[in-house]
């Protein structure tokens, strides 16, 4: 009996200013799953979205964020920034 192969996991990130840099996301959970970024509004994003675009999916929040990231099927949410981008 063959088995199903495997789906790659995927992990999005949460990404805003006082994060580590996106290449570093990228490599430091590269064995883990295929990263996207989620990006809230703010200027940084604005001036980081083409680099990160360069990277890996990228998916704008919150007008996006709910039915993409939810098409997505992540197996993890994370966010490495505490910028307060919520506050």
């Amino acid at each position: 009996m063959r088995r199903a192969a495997k789906m790659p996991r995927i992990v999005v990130v949460v990404y805003d200013e006082g994060a580590v840099s996106p290449a570093e996301i990228v490599t430091g959970l590269k064995e883990v799953g295929e990263v996207v970024f989620a990006l809230p509004p703010s200027d940084h994003n604005d001036g980081m979205a083409p680099l990160i675009d360069d990277l890996a999916t990228c998916v704008h929040i919150p007008e996006e964020a709910i039915d993409e990231v939810r098409a997505l099927r992540p197996d993890a949410v994370l966010t490495f920034s505490a910028s307060g981008a919520y506050d």
